[in-house]
Order: structure tokens, then sequence, then C-alpha cells
């Protein structure tokens, strides 16, 4: 089970906060570092994969299109 330390969902693709911190079994996920955690250990992950995980840990519980993440990923892209 995923846990955040987000606020609840919002209806948009992505409702994670910057800070956002998810908790997923040993893993870590931290929106504002850029760091996925296991067991305290980084786990080095490429811009793309770590921008998806974040959706779907934002989204839990919300099947999320391959569109969504599509159009997500390329405005987060432009925005960072």
């Amino acid at each position: 089970m995923i846990q955040g330390t987000q606020s609840p969902p919002m209806e948009t693709l992505g409702s994670a906060q910057p800070d956002a911190v998810f908790h997923f079994g040993p893993f870590e996920l931290s929106e504002g570092e850029g760091e996925l955690r296991k067991n305290g250990v980084r786990v080095k992950l490429q811009e793309q994969p770590f921008l998806v995980l974040v959706e779907f840990a934002a989204n839990a519980g919300r099947i999320v299109t391959r569109e969504e993440l599509q159009q997500k990923i390329v405005a987060r892209r432009y925005i960072c």
C-alpha cells in the first residue's frame, strides 16, 4: 500500500505536492529531493522512470492512462 504525506488526491493527474513523500513497502519516494530509497539506500533512476513512479504514487488507487502520463511528463520537463 502506498502512503504519502500529500493532501487528499485531487481530480487531476499528478496531484503530488513538490515536497510529497510516498512510502510503499521498503521504499520511500521523495518528489522534492528527486530520490527513491529502498531501506534508506538511494536507488538510481533516470528522469522519466522517476516521473512515472511519482505519478503512479500520486494517483494510487486510480487508473492512469498512457496519454495522461505522456502529457504530465512532457509538462514537467518544460517546467523543470
